[in-house]
């Protein structure tokens, strides 16, 4: 009986350690769309290129990396305001024509430094149990497992409040590319002259 009850408990704490890396995969995922969007710069004459570009770029970076730009690049306390003033001073080629898109998300420096804590808390634990599964958790006994098993499920619970977070703000930002083709549009005619031009350089959301 209590080697049917181990067996038991063992597939659950298998299947919970699938469902973690799953939702940790889709955070990876989430971080790297809301990056790829953060910023970039394109020649109006061949905008998916660029884009091209971002995606193989993305491609080769850690769940670590995309976090980071995330925490460091795109959420911000700074004010529209102060953000525009900064792009101002970018140095940009104005011998062809090209369109540069980013977007920042202002936050009060409370709620920045939880989503950081947040976020920082799951990577690390993401790591743990890609890294380290065997040296964190057991499953030596039947009491061992069902601590291995809470502890799973209370960190797939921390994982899909950040993961729900993140929904927040790719669906906030979803309409870009539709403003961004309408805005080109708009622009067609400037755009084949030699002048470089700029949406706004940040979203306050």
């Amino acid at each position: 009986m209590d080697d049917e009850e181990l067996d038991a408990i063992t597939e659950r704490v298998l299947t919970a350690v699938g469902r973690n890396l799953l939702i940790y995969q889709y955070i990876e995922q989430q971080l790297k769309s809301l990056a790829h969007l953060s910023e970039i710069t394109f020649d109006l004459n061949d905008p998916a290129a660029a884009h091209r570009k971002r995606q193989a770029e993305l491609s080769r970076k850690t769940l670590g990396q995309v976090s980071r730009t995330w925490l460091s690049e795109i959420l911000t306390t700074a004010t529209s305001e102060e953000i525009w003033e900064l792009e101002q001073m970018r140095q940009i080629d104005t011998t062809r024509p090209v369109a540069i898109v980013n977007f920042t998300i202002s936050l009060e420096s409370d709620d920045l430094a939880s989503r950081q804590r947040n976020l920082e808390l799951v990577v690390a634990q993401r790591n743990a149990l890609v890294h380290h599964f065997w040296i964190e958790f057991s499953f030596a006994t039947v009491a061992d497992c069902q601590l291995t098993l809470d502890t799973l499920r209370a960190q797939r619970r921390e994982a899909i409040a950040v993961s729900d977070d993140l929904d927040h703000a790719l669906t906030t930002i979803e309409h870009l590319p539709v403003a961004l083709r309408a805005w080109m549009a708009q622009h067609a005619a400037t755009a084949s002259e030699q002048k470089p031009m700029s949406p706004p350089a940040a979203t306050e959301l």
